[in-house]
């Protein structure tokens, strides 16, 4: 198991930053950085289209201190801060003691995409914090099981479940621990665990030991930067060797997030080990992805967690010999691959059905409006139709309703959303009532021009009594002697006028230039009238 021991250190300064005499290396950047195991692992790939949303991964170690770049929804507590006070299963923060290894876990994992700070491998999971060891007391299985057996709670049953803690290999089985990690497979979480650091340097001999000897768990090894086995600097811990061995994952000189605020090495170097627990962190990452990415129970058995681990096991980057070994497992957990991007979301398929396009209903009618909006992926959505007219806002909700309209043209639109916001939507026009026809009447203001003049056009839109018409759509078209056609579209004042500009040029020639000018307003039948004035040079 991990101890409570300084890390042994081959100079002089990291003694010291070891008994607390100098302060630990600054925090890592300023600004937002991947660290190079999330690079390594291709998880900064996968974050354009998937950071683990609404995945639940539980960290049971020391806890999860409280710090700017980790977002926690909840958590336990089974171990005790000072064991002269009660136990408070509400604390599970790991900052009174100072331990501080979950932080680091969880930054591994969860660290936000914010702006500040590191990435983690999923920075939009939902991060539980389950303090099963601390500094003070033994690390007890008693705990771990606890832990367990709270994750996999239908309250809150998580889907990821990364265990820190390593427990040596000592007499034999802990049959209760096994029980729990069995009933936490079964329940569909997918348990990742580190596998120990008992491994020498040569890779000789089975060296995997605690939760990770148990079938129903994935046994995690550590890589270094150059993809080879994480090994101290001393020769008393590695990353260990086995035929249970099953993925590996970076383990050293990781950054990420610090008890107490701030970011650091977590390595030999800095404040906490190098290891096979932050491996798993990056492991129990790549799974929530893999989680996002909509993988399907493929053998209906009722849970995914069997898959998912297929899926790690099949797109690991293969190291040593061909196919799973001893030294390396399937190899390096590779996130891109695992977690790929699905088929892009459909919007919904909308269609009116009623009233017909084109359609004229009779002024003061009840008119019947039905629809269907069917999803690809969320089904059938109609009952959630939204119902609008261009005139008279919206109209109304669902498959089937009736309403009466205003006269005027309408554009009727139904639109539905689905689950994941893209909005499908389908539209008809109709029109309702008789409609009395705008009238037109369209001027320049000289009707002679030079070359190189510019011709004001002035476009009136009245009713059928002469009252001005506001917010009349005009479209005016200048045609020149040489057959070339100048569009300009404007929309009427509250005195019923559009303005128009228009500057004659050499390449048009002289002569006869025509101005057409039609007015349109969803209340009116449209009306048209046309002009000219001569250009000379």
């Amino acid at each position: 198991m991990r101890k409570k021991i300084l890390p042994l250190c081959s100079s002089i300064a990291s003694i010291l930053v070891a008994l607390g005499v100098v302060a630990p290396p600054a925090s890592y950047a300023q600004g937002e950085s991947y660290p190079w195991g999330v690079k390594r692992i291709g998880a900064d790939i996968v974050h354009g289209y998937n950071k683990g949303a609404t995945v639940k991964v539980a960290i049971l170690d020391s806890g999860i201190g409280p710090h700017e770049d980790l977002s926690i929804a909840g958590g336990t507590n089974f171990h005790p801060h000072d064991p002269a006070l009660p136990l408070d299963p509400d604390n599970y923060d790991d900052e009174e003691d100072g331990y501080g290894y979950g932080t680091a876990l969880a930054g591994i994992v969860a660290a936000l995409s914010n702006g500040i700070g590191v990435i983690g491998v999923a920075p939009e999971v939902e991060l539980y914090a389950v303090r099963v060891l601390g500094w003070h007391g033994p690390v007890s299985l008693q705990n771990m099981i606890a832990g367990i057996y709270w994750s996999i709670d239908p309250n809150h049953k998580m889907d990821v479940i990364c265990l820190g803690p390593q427990y040596a290999k000592v007499s034999g089985d802990y049959p209760d621990l096994h029980a729990a990690c069995d009933a936490a497979w079964e329940a569909g979480c997918l348990l990742v665990a580190a596998a120990g650091h008992r491994g020498d340097r040569n890779g000789q001999g089975d060296s995997i030991e605690g939760v990770a000897l148990y079938e129903s768990v994935i046994a995690v090894g550590a890589t270094d930067k150059r993809d080879k086995r994480w090994m101290a600097v001393s020769s008393w811990a590695g990353s260990p060797t086995g035929p249970k061995l099953e993925l590996m994952a970076p383990g050293d000189e990781i950054t990420s997030t610090l008890v107490g605020g701030g970011y650091g090495i977590v390595g030999p170097w800095g404040a906490y080990e190098s290891g096979t627990s932050l491996a798993a962190a990056h492991v129990a990452g790549v799974a929530a992805l893999v989680i996002a990415s909509g993988i399907q129970d493929a053998n209906g058995n009722g849970r995914i967690n069997d898959e998912v681990r297929q899926r790690l096991a099949e797109t690991a980057d293969d190291l040593g010999d061909p196919g799973r070994d001893w030294q390396f497992g399937y190899g390096i957990v590779d996130a891109d691959e695992a977690a790929p991007p699905g088929p892009a979301n459909q919007p919904p398929a909308v269609i009116i059905t009623s009233p017909a396009d084109g359609s004229t209903h009779p002024s003061g009618t009840t008119i019947l409006f039905e629809g269907t909006a069917l999803d690809p992926e969320d089904g059938d959505l109609t009952s959630a139709l939204t119902w609008t007219s261009s005139i008279d806002g919206q109209i109304g909700s669902g498959a089937s309703f009736c309403r009466t309209l205003s006269n005027g043209i309408h554009t009727i639109t139904a639109s539905a959303t689905d689950s994941k916001g893209a909005m499908g939507s389908d539209s008809h026009t109709i029109t309702v009532g008789t409609l009395t026809k705008l009238n037109v009447a369209v001027s320049t203001d000289k009707t002679n021009y030079k070359v190189g003049e510019r011709a004001t056009i002035k476009v009136l839109v009245t009713d059928s009594v002469g009252n001005p018409v506001r917010g009349a759509s005009v479209h005016v078209e200048v045609k020149a002697p040489k057959g070339k056609v100048y569009p300009y579209d404007g929309a009427t004042d509250t005195y019923g006028v559009a303005w128009f500009w228009h500057e004659t040029q050499r390449k048009d020639g002289t002569g006869t230039y025509r101005v057409n000018a039609t007015a349109s307003h969803p209340q009116y039948e449209s009306g048209s009238a046309s002009t000219t004035f001569n250009v000379s040079s």
